[in-house]
């Protein structure tokens, strides 16, 4: 239900809040990361269920899903900037022009990410890590 899902992105805000209160007691540095976004199926059919829904003022779930995970994305880059944090931005590197992930970084699953995927994402940390702190 629509409230369900409010209370557990309200709840995952509070505990992203809570960990970093924590570790920076704990005198550790914190480093956000954003989630990738969800798969879009890419089959012919899926694509033309796709059509269709879109006709019909349908969102896709790898659309809504992606949304909802881009909302507590948008909180943790506000929340790294407000206390300083560094942010890795996975979504940035996974997701397409829709906001849903990029199909060559999808397994075949659907759900879980690819090697090309994990090279990216490898390539993008190595890189942004390997950048001065900038505390």
């Amino acid at each position: 239900s629509p409230d369900k899902l409010e209370a557990a992105k309200s709840a995952a805000r509070a505990h992203y809040a809570a960990m970093l209160q924590q570790a920076r007691t704990a005198g550790i540095e914190v480093i956000f990361a954003t989630e990738v976004p969800w798969t879009e199926p890419d089959g012919f059919l899926d694509i033309i269920r796709g059509w269709i829904g879109s006709l019909r003022g349908k969102q896709s779930y790898a659309a809504r899903v992606s949304g909802h995970v881009h909302e507590l994305n948008e909180y943790l880059r506000d929340l790294a900037s407000r206390e300083d944090c560094r942010l890795l931005d996975f979504e940035g590197v996974f997701a397409n022009e829709n906001g849903t992930r990029r199909v060559e970084f999808a397994a075949d699953d659907g759900s879980h990410i690819s090697e090309a995927g994990y090279q990216a994402l490898t390539a993008y940390a190595r890189r942004e890590l390997g950048r001065r702190n900038p505390q």
